[in-house]
């Protein structure tokens, strides 16, 4: 039926595939040459190699029928994206559209396509400073009050500006702490969900090093207390720039962790190579001195509380391998060491719920359980940074003595989520979404 549109052996291995077809000149036959043509023009000048390389005589030659539409889509967008980094990485160092595109990664985009539930909700108030964060635009709340002093406790003089970076990296009260709390236990709380022993900031790992008569000391006891200790199989950690990030799980160990927060306007965004250069820069270049941060300490409790020429501090530091670092930043990435874990959590939830759930088989299980602890540990970021903006305005033009009076007299806090060790079990995913999954899947197919 088609042979005479097409000749009798034009699809066989070395047929002449469309030649017969377009030099009929037909109206479908030009239909098809005027897009081929326009779709290939959109390539010109683009180093993305495809299935629009080919002239519309060998059209779809590489590939056949099979994924050529979605091959032809991913070669365009791909263009289009390098088209637009190349656009965005003109502008200056210093423009927070640049720094945007730059910080992203895969847990920034994830409020996106999230659909509202009680766990995943973004507030009306919430959502547009999502937004504009994500775009690198102006906050829509905080550039009303652009230009206006900022009551900050250094003595560096604070004043709001249209994005409100100023606003988020003031000293002020509740400090970073309820944003830190926030993301970390949104992450902490996956892993318990998943079945993984997390203790949440043990005091206890160092104590029996530091002298009895320190400890009970009036005043803060000295010590080493990171975010969470972990037993859980993770890659090997690697945070020099630029190297690999190895995929495959050590053997189950215990291991520190030691979650971090940084904002627009910090100087971790403002001034390292990595946040003005690489993908993610930001978060992989403050992970790279967590490891640091906790040797550099051990070493000054060895020197105050340790006998000369020892070291046992310091011993069991290393005795859990690097301290992972678990760094959020201020457009919703996260730095290796979240992405190890959330695949990890993936796995277990799947390798323990597939057959339970009715999934085909275990892969699909895990394909459904990460799409799904992104885009929840995606959204807890985004939103714990617009709040952490959105709670300081209210400080924006008030006298500092008025605010350090306030504090004095017991007012001018803000209300935490009960801190890490009030974290709740409420991150893991539900039958029922599993299977909404599986259904847009196959309508999707």
């Amino acid at each position: 039926m088609l042979e005479p549109l097409f000749g009798a052996t034009a699809f066989d291995v070395g047929g002449h595939r469309f030649t017969t077809f377009v030099a009929s000149l037909g109206e479908s036959a030009q239909t098809f040459l005027d897009v081929w043509t326009s779709l290939r023009y959109d390539m010109v000048g683009s180093d993305v190699r495809g299935p629009l390389d080919q002239p519309v005589q060998r059209a779809g030659a590489d590939r056949g029928a099979e994924r050529l539409q979605r091959a032809i889509t991913a070669q365009r967008e791909q263009a289009w994206r390098d088209e637009l980094h190349s656009d965005l990485m003109a502008l200056p160092v210093a423009d927070p559209r640049r720094q945007a595109w730059l910080a992203v990664d895969r847990l920034s985009s994830q409020w996106v396509p999230a659909w509202p539930s009680a766990r995943d909700e973004i507030s009306p108030e919430e959502f547009p400073e999502v937004l504009t964060t994500y775009m690198g635009c102006e906050s829509r709340v905080v550039r009303a009050y652009a230009g206006q002093i900022i009551p900050c406790g250094s003595r560096r003089r604070r004043v709001c500006d249209a994005h409100g970076f100023q606003l988020g990296v003031a000293s002020l009260p509740g400090g970073f702490t309820i944003c830190h709390d926030g993301c970390a236990s949104g992450l902490l709380r996956i892993c318990v969900a998943a079945g993984v022993y997390v203790d949440v900031e043990p005091r206890h790992l160092f104590t029996s090093l530091i002298p009895p008569a320190v400890l009970l000391a009036p005043g803060g006891r000295p010590g080493v207390v990171p975010d969470a200790l972990m037993d859980v199989a993770l890659p090997a950690a690697t945070t020099a720039r630029h190297a690999p990030q190895p995929r495959q799980a050590l053997p189950r160990r215990r291991l520190l962790a030691d979650a971090k927060t940084i904002h627009g306007g910090n100087a971790v965004y403002r001034d390292s190579a990595r946040a003005r250069e690489d993908q993610s820069g930001a978060v992989a270049q403050r992970a790279s001195s967590v490891a640091t941060d906790y040797t550099r300490h051990a070493r000054r409790l060895d020197t105050a509380y340790s006998a000369v020429g020892t070291t046992p501090i310091q011993d069991r530091l290393r005795s859990f391998t690097q301290v992972r670092a678990l760094v959020f930043g201020q457009y919703g990435e996260a730095s290796a060491d979240v992405h190890h874990l959330l695949a990890e959590a993936a796995t277990r939830m799947a390798r323990s719920e597939w057959r339970r759930w009715g999934a085909r088989t275990m892969a699909e299980a895990r394909a459904f359980f990460i799409a799904s602890l992104r885009r929840q540990l995606g959204v807890c970021a985004v939103r714990e940074f617009a709040r952490h903006r959105l709670n300081r305005v209210t400080y924006i033009s008030v006298p500092r003595a008025a605010l350090e009076r306030q504090q004095r007299s017991g007012g001018g806090g803000q209300l935490g989520t009960g801190g890490l060790r009030g974290m709740r079990d409420d991150m893991a995913p539900v039958p029922s979404d599993f299977h909404v999954h599986q259904a847009w899947g196959r309508l999707g197919a």
